[in-house]
């Protein structure tokens, strides 16, 4: 219940004004100069900012650490990843609903949705804060500098938003700004899962490709026949519905394009003995 209340909330203060266009899934804007070193006068690494990379994660890459002492840091952040993927990619239906009620202002639904992907995070929650977790996955001697650049960064984060708020005459509120935050960074998760499966999906379907070694017009088929899957029925289709649509696909190529995808599906997700 706590959840929802979190993202319903979140909602209302980040929404974007009637006609005003806002990117599915944009964290806040960001000045050029803020931009080149991450918050305002903070050291962060070129690039490094909260619509992109959470903070948590830009305080681990400034640090400059070897292999060896962020080890155990990747893996944290790798088991973080393997939770929030599992959970976008069952539901990456879902963001054309986001897209459709955004547009129309449907906070309800956008309610709706965000508390079905907060609660289906739970896993992820129970590890605790992100960066509690990266802070005892980090060696003792180099911790002090981590919280340092966290704290730089909440400092300049604050600044720059009570800056905002009373250029606008406004009040500034940190309780908006903790709400507005905690949206941003699941969408900033989602973002980036999504980016990490379709980067994995594509790779694996250029490289089932090269080993087909179609003819131009036998790729043509086959790119087309994926992307009409995709767009009917999302990126986990049923067993059925994967055989239906290669079914289809085969049945349109050439007899030398059909022997060559088939050899290449059976070589490529061959199971072992």
């Amino acid at each position: 219940m706590r959840g929802q209340m979190v993202i319903a909330v979140s909602m209302l203060v980040v929404a974007p004004a009637q006609g005003q266009e806002v990117p599915l899934l944009a964290g806040p804007r960001v000045a050029e100069s803020e931009r080149r070193t991450g918050v305002g006068e903070s050291r962060y690494a070129e690039g490094m900012t909260l619509d992109r990379v959470r903070p948590e994660v830009a305080a681990l890459e400034v640090l400059g650490l070897d292999a060896e002492d962020r080890a155990e840091a990747d893996r944290v952040l790798a088991a973080r990843a393997a939770i929030i993927d599992r959970v976008v990619l069952a539901r990456v239906a879902e963001f054309t609903r986001i897209e459709a009620a955004a547009a129309n202002r449907d906070f309800v639904t956008l309610w709706s949705i965000y508390s079905e992907f907060y609660e289906s995070m739970d896993p992820l929650w129970a590890r605790g804060p992100l960066a509690d977790e990266l802070r005892a996955a980090l060696p003792e001697r180099v911790r002090p500098a981590y919280d340092e650049r966290l704290a730089e960064y909440e400092r300049a984060l604050v600044e720059r938003e009570r800056a905002k708020s009373e250029a606008k005459g406004k009040q500034f509120s940190p309780f908006a700004l903790r709400i507005q935050r905690h949206f941003q960074t699941l969408q900033v998760e989602i973002e980036a899962s999504t980016q990490r499966t379709l980067e994995s999906g594509e790779r694996e379907f250029e490289a089932l490709l090269a080993n087909a070694q179609l003819t131009s017009g036998g790729e043509a088929v086959v790119r087309a026949g994926v992307l009409e899957l995709i767009e009917r029925v999302g990126f986990q289709p049923t067993d059925t519905e994967f055989a239906v649509a290669l079914q289809g696909i085969l049945a349109e190529l050439e007899p030398p394009d059909r022997r060559s995808l088939v050899a290449a599906i059976r070589t490529q997700y061959a199971r072992p003995d």
